[in-house]
């Protein structure tokens, strides 16, 4: 079953969307570069993230996404990298992986424009 990728309006197999994905938002980021890191701790920080990301993977771009209202961390952030070979490998290698005390939920943005937008991508 095919899903339409919102805000891209690319249709593929969802199984298949990140390596097939090849589109860039409106600040140039490539799509298939972005990953989803949820399930962060209260106390992890973007450089916190950055720096662990960066040790086991190579450089990257952190936004954490900011609730409106408290102006804290939602619990997730978006990631950058500058490679899809690299976010293919952190997709693969790093979900589940412990991060200060929690396991990091990594997937591929179900709708990354806006995901971008709402981490100040754009």
């Amino acid at each position: 079953m095919a899903a339409l990728l919102r805000g891209m309006g690319v249709l593929c197999p969802r199984s298949t969307a990140p390596s097939v994905l090849r589109g860039f938002s409106s600040s140039g980021v490539a799509l298939a570069k972005v990953l989803h890191v949820g399930n962060l701790p209260p106390q992890a920080t973007e450089r916190k993230l950055q720096a662990f990301l960066t040790r086991k993977a190579g450089p990257c771009t952190v936004r954490f996404v900011i609730d409106r209202e408290t102006l804290k961390p939602r619990g997730f952030a978006y990631v950058h990298f500058a490679d899809d070979r690299v976010a293919q490998t952190v997709f693969n290698r790093l979900h589940n992986t412990d991060f200060m005390g929690k396991l990091l939920f990594v997937a591929w943005p179900d709708n990354p424009v806006a995901g971008l937008k709402a981490a100040g991508f754009s």
